[in-house]
């Protein structure tokens, strides 16, 4: 197994010094539109080896990172061009994580649509799958939001995803040892 630090993009670890400790892990994972530059790097360290992100979100200009992109039905529901924008990836560039996998995602953590998995749900999964031993640090319950906006987080995230069953989900990974928390 290949150990991964998979940082969430929650405040929670705003103004806790925690750069060092996540450079220090040989790879290091983050999800779509992650902050990074100064402003961050004592919270957020700066490595990132992995990179997972949805359609929606932009990649960061990183040429040195494997990138994991999650497709979702929502993509295909609400923009029919996101099947051929899937099917047009360059090789080489991105591993696509299958719609089917996505689905699995969602059945296995007890999500029901409307509601639909976060990428970090889907990535940690993906992960797991492909002989990855994942560490999650700041995947808080989400009690801080989704992103770097605070307690309230953003109100789409809030509505499209089900913390609680996520949450419970990533509880049942550490649980039987699939996962690891890293608690500071």
């Amino acid at each position: 197994m290949k150990s991964i630090l998979v940082i969430g993009n929650a405040s929670a670890i705003q103004g806790r010094n925690m750069g060092a400790v996540i450079d220090a892990f040989p790879r290091v994972m983050r999800f779509n539109d992650f902050a990074s530059g100064e402003k961050y790097a004592s919270d957020y360290g700066t490595r990132t080896t992995h990179h997972a992100f949805s359609w929606e979100m932009r990649a960061h200009a990183m040429p040195d990172c494997k990138r994991i992109v999650s497709t979702a039905a929502h993509h295909y529901a609400n923009r029919p061009d996101m099947q051929a924008k899937t099917l047009a990836l360059p090789v080489g560039a991105a591993q696509v994580v299958p719609l089917e996998f996505v689905v699995e995602s969602a059945i296995d953590a007890g999500i029901v649509w409307p509601k639909f998995p976060s990428t970090g749900l889907v990535t940690v999964r993906w992960l797991i799958a492909n002989g990855y031993a994942p560490t999650l640090l700041n995947f808080d319950g989400f009690a801080t939001g989704h992103y770097y906006d605070g307690p309230t987080g953003n109100a789409t995230d809030q509505a499209a995803h089900h913390w609680d069953a996520e949450t419970r989900f990533f509880k049942e990974l550490e649980a039987s040892g699939e996962i690891s928390i890293y608690r500071s």
